[in-house]
C-alpha cells in the first residue's frame, strides 16, 4: 500500500494494528525504504520509529546522492576518451519513476563494447581504481574507495542458445540508440525504451532463478511499463519479446506489479492471477539479492545457470551443468578439451568446501537446497523463459 501510494498515486489505506517495526524491516529487506517512506511524516508512527525511519531515509538519500555524482564522474571519463557506453538500471531506471529520488541507488554498472574492454579499463585504472580479483562471464568490477563500477561487456542474464542469438541482435545497436539524461547535477548515457525494458526483464529472470529479486526489481518494472500506453508497449515490445522468449515472463511479472504494487492493469498481462500470486509470494520470499534467506542461491544451482537456459533441464542434470559453466568460466580452454570438466569439478568443488570451512563463504545445507529448489523450478517453469516463438 505505502509503494502503492507513493509511485501510482493510490490511496493509502491502514489499520489500526500495523507492526511498523516489521514493515521496516520487511522494507529494509526488499531495498525499498525510500519509496515506502519518503513521506513518512503522513503516517500514524511513535516518536521512536519515525526517528528510526527517518535516520534510514536519509542514510538512503545520502547513498543515492553519492551515486549521481558516481554516474557523472563515469559519463566524463567515458565521453574525454571517446568510449560509448550506457548505463545498466541505476540512473537509467530512476529515469521512470514520479520523482527520480524514490529509486533506492546500489552500484553503478555501464555497458561497453567488447573491444572496448582494455581501453576502459585503462582508462579506469588511469584514474586510481582497482579490479577486483573475480572471475566473471559479464563483467569486470572495478573499485576506488566507495565508488564500485561493474563494467559489463554483456547484460546479466543472456541466454544461451537460439534465443541468445536472437537478443544479442537487439542489443547490438544499445549505444548507438542510447539517450542522455541530465539535471542540475550529472548527465549520462541511458538506453532507449525497447533496451531498457530488455535490460530489466534479463536481469530480473538471471537474479530470480538464483538468489531472488526484491519489490525494488519490481517497482523498476513496474514504473518502467506504466510509462508507456498500453498500445506502445504491446507494439514496441510484444513480437520481439516472443521471438526472445520474454513475452510470458514480461506479462506475468506485469501482472504481478499490478497485484502488489498498484501498477496499472493492461489487456495484453492475461488473468494468470494464480501464476502472478505465485511469483510475488517468491519475490516476497527471497528479497533484494535473496537478502531474506541467503541458502536461496544455493538453490538455485538446481533450477539454471543464472538464467542461461531458463528453468528448463531437470534438477540433477541443471547441478551437471552449473558445475560445467563453473570450470568454463575459470578453465576456457575446457570448452574444447571436455576431459578437464570432471577434474574441475573436483577442484572447484574442493575450494568451496574449503572457503566454507574458512568463513569465506557461507554454508551450506545441500539437501535442504536441493528439497526446496523444488517448488521454485516448477513456478519458473510456467514462465516459459526463453521459449521462442
Amino acid at each position: 500500500g505505502l509503494l502503492a501510494h507513493e509511485l501510482f498515486g493510490e490511496k493509502l489505506i491502514l489499520k489500526d494494528d500495523i507492526e511498523w517495526q516489521k514493515v521496516y524491516e520487511e522494507c529494509k529487506k526488499q531495498a525499498v525504504i525510500i519509496p515506502a517512506f519518503l513521506s513518512h511524516q503522513q503516517l500514524p508512527l511513535d516518536e521512536e520509529m519515525r526517528q528510526c525511519i527517518q535516520n534510514a531515509v536519509n542514510n538512503c538519500v545520502y547513498q543515492c546522492i553519492q551515486n549521481e555524482t558516481w554516474h557523472g564522474y563515469l559519463d566524463c571519463l567515458m565521453k574525454e576518451n571517446n568510449i560509448p557506453y550506457v548505463v545498466l538500471k541505476g540512473a537509467a531506471s530512476a529515469y521512470y519513476y514520479p520523482k527520480p529520488e524514490l529509486r533506492q541507488s546500489g552500484d553503478v554498472d555501464f555497458l561497453i563494447h567488447k573491444e572496448d574492454i582494455d581501453r576502459a579499463s585503462a582508462v579506469l585504472e588511469k584514474e586510481g581504481f582497482q579490479p577486483w580479483e573475480e572471475d566473471h562471464i559479464c563483467h569486470i568490477v572495478f573499485r576506488k574507495g566507495q565508488i564500485h563500477y561493474e563494467m559489463h561487456f554483456e547484460p546479466a542474464g543472456v541466454p544461451n542458445g537460439k534465443a541468445g542469438e536472437v537478443i544479442r541482435k537487439y542489443l547490438q545497436d544499445i549505444q548507438i540508440t542510447a539517450e542522455e539524461i541530465q539535471n542540475e547535477t550529472f548527465s549520462c548515457q541511458i538506453p532507449d525504451l525497447f533496451h531498457h525494458g530488455l535490460i530489466l526483464l534479463l536481469h530480473m529472470q538471471h537474479h530470480l532463478l538464483s538468489e531472488g529479486i526484491g519489490l525494488r526489481h519490481l517497482c523498476d518494472w513496474a514504473v518502467f511499463f506504466a510509462s508507456c500506453s498500453e498500445t506502445e508497449f504491446k507494439n514496441i515490445f510484444q513480437e520481439r519479446l516472443e521471438r526472445g522468449g520474454l513475452w510470458q515472463f514480461a506479462k506475468i511479472i506485469s501482472l504481478t506489479a499490478h497485484m502488489a504494487v498498484g501498477a496499472p492493469y493492461r489487456s495484453w498481462m492475461g488473468e494468470d492471477y494464480a501464476l502472478a500470486a505465485g511469483l510475488l509470494m517468491d519475490i516476497l520470499s527471497g528479497g533484494n539479492f535473496g537478502s531474506k534467506d541467503h541458502q536461496r542461491m544455493y538453490e538455485g544451482i538446481f533450477i539454471s545457470n543464472r538464467g542461461k537456459a531458463g528453468g528448463r533441464h531437470t534438477r540433477i542434470g541443471q547441478f551437471i551443468r552449473t558445475l560445467n559453466q563453473v570450470v568454463y568460466t575459470h578453465w576456457p580452454v575446457s570448452r574444447r578439451i571436455r576431459l578437464l570438466l570432471p577434474p574441475g569439478w573436483l577442484f572447484f568443488g574442493i575450494r568451496q568446501i574449503i572457503r566454507m570451512a574458512t568463513g569465506k563463504r557461507r554454508k551450506v545445507d545441500f539437501l535442504k537446497s536441493y528439497r526446496k529448489s523444488m517448488g521454485r523450478n516448477e513456478l519458473y517453469r510456467q514462465l516459459k523463459l526463453f521459449e521462442m516463438r
